[in-house]
């Protein structure tokens, strides 16, 4: 079941969207904001208010793409958890990484990845945006889940090393990209799509089967998704602000199938969901008011991303030059 909310601005939406859920998770709450970059990719200072007012949530954790203390101090995050009272973490720099997940290379081999102990240790709340993907084609409250893998192993989810990846792992060019990440052509610079067609399209196959195969070992409670502004276009850091206003709550898989569906999109062609045997949106149990659908522009490498299962007819001769 899910939950929504229209109309009411950022954090009235989020507060209602919640009370329409009546089971409502009871355990140690951990809140995973996103906060992949600064600026419109990240996860609003409202939206958090309206998650910690609304919910019992003992600790609010990140590891971002860039750097998570520098967000934090930039976004008011640490003001705020000082006045709730609630654990504020950068999970890229907890010591303890037990949890084990395959992800698949694009040459076929499996590499182990570690995952962060602090997603088995609470009952997780995903807080995300209605972004588009530069590989995925929509990122929402499950894919928001990568931020528990160690930040050496993230980047394998494409099924190779990007270059950005490997130069965030120099602490200095962390902080300097945090800041330049509020600026949206800088932001642009933090794709990871700036590789050689074949092997961008080899990627768009396996990023789809390492997120389901992520999802399984980490499993979100409870989905938030704070639409008042979305991002289209070049997501999820260098796209454009698309208004709204509107707000989901509910089970994770069914907030995400709904919500990639009033963005436009056919959730059966997102392959993660397909992966996670999502349900059809007319199966979704709906509690408050249907959001009309708000046609999200794409990703500008679209027809590459649906090739994960060959569906894309312009892209169909890469793919067979991919595969010889």
């Amino acid at each position: 079941m899910i939950a929504t909310s229209i109309g009411l601005g950022r954090y009235q939406n989020i507060v209602k969207a919640l009370r329409g859920i009546k089971a409502k998770p009871k355990g140690k709450l951990l809140l995973k904001p996103n906060l992949v970059a600064g600026g419109l990719a990240a996860s609003h200072i409202d939206a958090v208010r309206a998650a910690l007012d609304s919910l019992d949530i003992a600790c609010v954790a990140e590891g971002s793409g860039v750097g998570t203390d520098e967000l934090y101090s930039m976004l008011g995050y640490r003001r705020l958890a000082q006045e709730h009272g609630v654990e504020l973490v950068n999970l890229n720099r907890t010591d303890e990484w037990s949890g084990i997940v395959d992800f698949e290379l694009i040459d076929g081999r499996k590499v182990k990845v570690r995952v962060s102990d602090y997603a088995k240790r609470y009952d997780i709340i995903s807080l995300a945006l209605p972004k588009t993907h530069d590989h995925a084609i929509v990122t929402l409250t499950l894919k928001n889940m990568l931020g528990f893998v160690h930040p050496e192993d993230r980047g394998l989810v494409h099924g190779y090393s990007a270059p950005f990846g490997k130069a965030m792992r120099v602490p200095l060019l962390r902080k300097i990209a945090s800041y330049l990440s509020r600026y949206k052509r800088l932001s642009k610079l933090y794709s990871s799509t700036e590789v050689e067609e074949a092997r961008y399209v080899l990627g768009a196959k396996v990023v789809n089967k390492n997120i389901a195969a992520l999802l399984k070992l980490v499993t979100p409670k409870l989905g938030i998704i704070d639409g008042f502004v979305g991002m289209q276009g070049d997501g999820p850091v260098g796209g454009e602000p698309l208004e709204w206003n509107i707000a989901v709550a509910g089970d994770p898989l069914e907030c995400d199938v709904y919500c990639a569906h009033r963005m436009g999109f056919d959730p059966v062609n997102v392959g993660y969901l397909r992966h996670l045997k999502a349900p059809r949106v007319e199966k979704i149990k709906l509690f408050g008011d249907e959001i009309p659908v708000k046609k999200f522009k794409p990703h500008r490498k679209y027809e590459f991303q649906l090739m994960w299962k060959g569906i894309s007819p312009k892209a169909g001769e890469v793919a067979s030059k991919c595969v010889s």
